[in-house]
C-alpha cells in the first residue's frame, strides 16, 4: 500500500488526506497543535503534532513515504513565519524524505497577472509581496529537487 504524508492537515490537507485514504493509501497527517490533533483524532489515519519548521521534529518522523504534500499554514504570519514554515519546512521535508515525491501547495500570489486572465505554470512570475517571493523560492527549491 502506498504511503503519503500530509504535512499540514488543515483545511486543504484534511480534505487531501481524506481523499488519499479513501483511495487506499496509508496516510499520515501532521498538524501544528494539540487542539488540531484532538479534532482530527477521529480520522481513520494517523495524526501527529509536528512542527515542519523544526528540523528535529521532522527528522524524528523519518520513514518511508512514497509522497509528501507540504500544505502547512502560515497561520496568518509575516515574512519570517513564511520563511520558517514554508521554506525551512520544505528543506526539512526534502532532507528527511529524499526518495519521496514532494508536492508544495503554493499560491497564485507568485504570478504577475492581476487582471483576471488565465494563469498557468508557464505564466510570468512576479510576486509583489515578500511573502509571495518566499513562496516562489520554495516552488523553485521543490522543482529543483524533482528535476534531480
Amino acid at each position: 500500500m502506498p504511503r503519503i504524508l500530509i504535512a499540514g492537515c488543515g483545511y486543504v490537507g484534511e480534505a487531501t488526506a481524506d481523499l488519499f485514504h479513501s483511495a487506499g493509501w496509508n496516510v499520515e497527517g501532521w498538524v501544528h497543535s494539540k487542539e488540531s490533533a484532538a479534532r482530527l483524532s477521529v480520522k481513520p489515519y494517523s495524526i501527529r503534532v509536528i512542527d515542519v519548521s523544526q528540523r528535529g521534529d521532522v527528522a524524528k518522523r523519518a520513514g518511508a513515504f512514497d509522497a509528501v504534500i507540504h500544505c502547512a499554514s502560515s497561520r496568518g504570519g509575516d515574512a519570517e513565519a513564511y520563511r520558517e514554515i514554508y521554506l525551512n519546512g520544505a528543506r526539512h521535508l526534502l532532507e528527511t524524505f529524499p526518495k519521496a515525491k514532494i508536492l508544495f501547495t503554493s499560491s497564485t500570489s507568485v504570478y504577475a497577472q492581476r487582471d483576471g486572465s488565465w494563469v498557468t505554470e508557464e505564466s510570468e512570475t512576479k510576486p509583489l509581496r515578500e511573502t509571495s517571493r518566499i513562496l516562489l523560492e520554495v516552488e523553485k527549491l521543490v522543482l529543483e529537487k524533482a528535476g534531480s
